[in-house]
């Protein structure tokens, strides 16, 4: 007796007709910086159904690491140009009426130089070598006197304040007298 095949009755699964056509979009749409929930409602899919066809189909979820990479490697691109400043071509475009009906169009490029931004450099530092560009300091070998009493840091405070102003003071003199 032949086995019968085991065909599925009913409506197909959104993984079939919503995700599975749309491969290539969902690429697309990653390196564009959509996040997978934005996509997943694109897509006329909910939350946790996009969860669990990440776990059933191992070929999407590929697909979502690959575009996600992607994405990473632009904006590690652009960080690295962000930080080391770059030479650029701006094409400039005008459109002037001679003679009445006549049209003349000019187009003048200029290289320009996007100069390197500090918060680029700061943050690419701070992750390509943390041990030397960290916030966070070690501090095991500072060593702070607690047992100072607050008359003495009382004390001290005012005399600091004092030279300060006597400095401003003398400071003033100096700008008024010349």
């Amino acid at each position: 007796m032949a086995k019968k095949s085991k065909t599925r009755k009913g409506r197909k699964s959104k993984y079939d007709t919503n995700i599975l056509p749309f491969f290539d979009r969902i690429i697309a749409w990653r390196k564009q910086g959509q996040t997978e929930k934005q996509i997943a409602k694109k897509l006329d899919v909910g939350v946790s159904t996009w969860e669990k066809y990440k776990k059933d189909y191992p070929e999407f979820k590929e697909i979502l690491t690959f575009s996600k990479e992607l994405l990473v490697e632009q904006i590690e691109e652009s960080l690295f140009t962000r930080a080391m400043g770059k030479h650029y071509k701006e094409t400039e475009i005008k459109k002037e009426e001679v003679a009445g009906m006549e049209e003349r169009v000019t187009t003048k490029e200029t290289i320009k130089y996007l100069p390197p931004d500090t918060t680029a450099i700061i943050f690419s530092l701070k992750n390509l070598d943390p041990t030397r560009w960290s916030d966070r300091k070690n501090n095991e070998n500072i060593n702070i006197n607690t047992d100072v009493k607050p008359s003495e840091l009382d004390i001290l405070l005012s005399d600091i304040l004092e030279v300060e102003v006597e400095e401003a003071e003398q400071d003033g003199k100096d700008v008024n007298n010349e």
